[in-house]
């Protein structure tokens, strides 16, 4: 099952939930810090419309050219 895991700089990534607890770094800032668990993802029609640019996404944030 995927997480979703938010970092303090405001990045989001998704985390496999088997490979946690561990050490993750953020691609967006380099910080590091210890995941035990997240956020798990349930709706997978959610999770699509997230990750193609819904209301609270990261990518309705970003300005299209």
């Amino acid at each position: 099952m995927l997480l979703r895991i938010a970092c303090p700089c405001g990045h989001v990534g998704l985390a496999n939930a088997e490979s946690l607890p561990r050490l993750l770094t953020c691609s967006a800032c380099g910080s590091s810090r210890r995941v035990e668990g997240g956020q798990r993802i349930k709706n997978k029609v959610a999770f699509a419309e997230w990750l193609l640019g819904a209301p609270g996404s990261p990518r309705a944030t970003v300005k299209q050219k």
